[in-house]
């Protein structure tokens, strides 16, 4: 569920000293999952009198209705797919370099892989001032092969030469951001994912009631007395279900649940290898 958030001002005024809202575009191939909750809760949270955002993208679920609700401008732009697919990304970067030029944005901020490079080489070309990308993972991985993976890195280290900033999702990402060398260190800032449950007055999870607890396990038909393991993602490659799936197996304490909770590419085999344990209590999808 997408909630407000506490309005963040700027530590500089807007850009040119005109006095108006300063232009973000954010651009997100995808306004979905996990990817498309931070990119909506990061645009919710600027101060709509120091910001103007608008929200760029392919396609979208709920969160564009979202989005909508709290008043963002959003922009469906169907040529941006999340597939490597060269007439419509050719034409995504067409569109979206008019887009940016003409709307003449202030920052535009881009996430994940396929938006990242199509997003800021348009911002390149439109001559906008400044580039902001999210790392929410990589494009690149172990199991491709060595040309592959060497040209998912030779061109994000392209693209780092003209980003401004690069926001980390999450300490390990930023670590393999500065080890690959994608972006000058100086300009990479780790962040954290932003959940649901945070007191904004202090900035800190609160805990759930002994209501709410009893509420959720009578819901998903867990023991009410059992220890409950739980992970909350896309069932994807990156993941890694298979080795919460692992861990449970082998953890070898039948009064132990594992929990998951998300879809994915992944959630129909990983159903049936959860069914498929010996012990049904060990593993829940």
């Amino acid at each position: 569920m997408i909630t407000g958030q506490a309005r963040l001002r700027p530590e500089l005024p807007p850009r040119g000293g005109s006095g108006r809202p300063l232009r973000v575009a954010t651009v997100i191939t995808r306004l979905e999952g996990g990817a498309g909750v931070l990119a909506l809760r990061g645009a919710m949270a600027m101060d709509p009198d120091a910001f103007a955002v608008t929200i760029v993208t392919g396609s979208g679920d709920r969160l564009l209705d979202a989005a909508r609700a709290a008043g963002l401008e959003i922009i469906v732009e169907p040529s941006l797919r999340a597939p490597i697919a060269p007439r419509s990304d050719m034409q995504a970067l067409r569109r979206l370099t008019t887009l940016v030029g003409r709307r003449n944005y202030d920052v535009v901020h881009t996430h994940c892989a396929k938006a990242g490079t199509v997003g800021r080489l348009a911002a390149r070309r439109a001559g906008v001032p400044r580039t902001v990308h999210t790392f929410h993972g990589f494009p690149f991985h172990e199991f491709q092969s060595i040309a592959r993976k060497q040209a998912y890195v030779s061109i994000e280290r392209r693209l780092g030469r003209f980003t401004d900033v690069a926001l980390c999702v999450g300490a390990g990402v930023a670590a393999e951001a500065v080890r690959r060398q994608l972006v000058a260190p100086e300009r990479i800032r780790t962040i954290g994912v932003v959940v649901d449950g945070l007191d904004e007055t202090t900035a800190t999870a609160t805990a759930p009631t002994a209501q709410a607890r009893r509420r959720g396990r009578i819901t998903l038909g867990l023991p009410l007395d059992a220890t409950v393991v739980g992970a909350v993602g896309r069932l994807t490659y990156q993941k890694a279900p298979e080795d919460f799936l692992a861990a449970m197996q082998q953890l070898g304490r039948p009064e132990v649940t594992g929990l998951w909770v998300g879809g994915g590419e992944l959630a129909e085999r990983i159903g049936r290898r959860a069914r498929a344990l010996r012990d049904a209590r060990r593993a829940r999808g």
